[in-house]
């Protein structure tokens, strides 16, 4: 059954009156629907309005869509990172509701750790994310996060944070230097490049196996021949090696 707007739609936007109503009890909870060519989530609020924010927190093209939108429902009771990502929060490597925040060592002083992320096409990134675990960076000199193509070209690095502290259980958010915009849906790499006596460990997914399917291409997670040693990221980086068998939380905002 197709639902309706009776008015424009931002991510902003309080309920809105539908027509063809009531809503199916089904999508009554929060739901996953489509509208145009964007994926988008779909709250119920009762049976009569209905609350629609774009799937990745974002707005819609223009900030608005034209009065008279059609939403189809695909499927019911979705929990989506949009509802469960911190606030402000535009994508994650993974939901943060399901991250077990498992102890990750994501490698020695100077490589470069790499986590896959999905992105949407249009999305502007100003920030990235990710998270310390149990072991703090000892006596860091320089530390700075990076957003990559699936080719190993940046797309953007934050500044280099040389001696700033980063404590353990800490989530750790910088910005770009340039905030991107997104030309193309689909993976990405958020790098995180540390040179300190101790390399923090990070908050990420129990280990696999041995990585046959996280490490199919594109890998999921890996860690760069190339070498971070100061300043911002290094221009490209060579490709992801297979060895590695876990994964990280890093978001962008």
């Amino acid at each position: 059954m197709a639902i309706t707007l009776s008015a424009a739609v931002d991510a902003g936007a309080s309920p809105l009156p539908i027509t063809g109503g009531p809503i199916p009890s089904p999508f009554q909870t929060p739901c996953l629907a489509q509208l145009d060519a964007e994926q988008v989530m779909v709250v119920a609020n009762g049976t009569s309005s209905v609350l629609v924010i774009r799937g990745v927190n974002g707005t819609f093209p223009g900030s608005s869509h034209a009065s008279g939108a059609t939403l189809t429902p695909i499927t019911a009771g979705v929990t989506g990172y949009p509802l469960t990502a911190p606030t402000g929060f535009l994508a994650e490597s993974m939901v943060r509701a399901e991250c077990p925040e498992v102890n990750t060592v994501i490698g020695t002083t100077g490589q470069i750790a790499m986590q896959a992320i999905w992105l949407r096409a249009g999305m502007t990134v100003t920030n990235l994310t990710a998270c310390s675990a149990t072991t703090a960076a000892g006596t860091p000199t320089h530390y700075c996060f990076a957003l990559y193509t699936l080719a190993g070209a940046l797309c953007g690095s934050t500044a280099d944070q040389t001696t700033t502290a980063w404590a353990a259980n800490t989530v750790k958010t910088l910005a770009l230097t340039t905030p991107f915009v997104v030309p193309t849906s689909g993976l990405y790499y958020i790098a995180v490049m540390v040179v300190a006596t101790t390399v923090p460990t990070l908050k990420g997914g129990t280990a696999k196996t041995d990585g046959t399917l996280q490490n199919t291409a594109p890998a999921l997670t890996g860690v760069s021949g190339t070498t971070y040693s100061t300043g911002t990221a290094p221009a490209t980086i060579t490709a992801v090696a297979g060895a590695v068998t876990t994964s990280f939380y890093a978001a962008v905002s």
